[in-house]
């Protein structure tokens, strides 16, 4: 019983870990906006943020970027 007990918990804090873990990006700089208004310094980094580009480039995403510039 207690090896059951055992096990479970180190399951537990194992999940509670993996689930508190961040994205792991590279450090490349290719500025992306979100379409939270905010700037990342990559796609990888605003994905982990779980926000979805709206253009290639420093916000806010003017009329003369193009969005397909990469």
């Amino acid at each position: 019983m207690r090896y059951i007990f055992s096990l479970f918990l180190i399951a537990s804090v194992l999940m509670v870990a993996a689930s508190k873990m961040k994205c792991l990006c590279d450090f490349s700089i290719r500025r992306v906006c979100g379409q939270d208004g905010r700037s990342y310094d990559n796609e990888c980094r605003m994905k982990c943020m779980n926000v979805k580009k709206q253009c290639n480039g420093e916000c806010p995403c003017g009329q003369d970027r193009d969005e397909d510039e990469w």
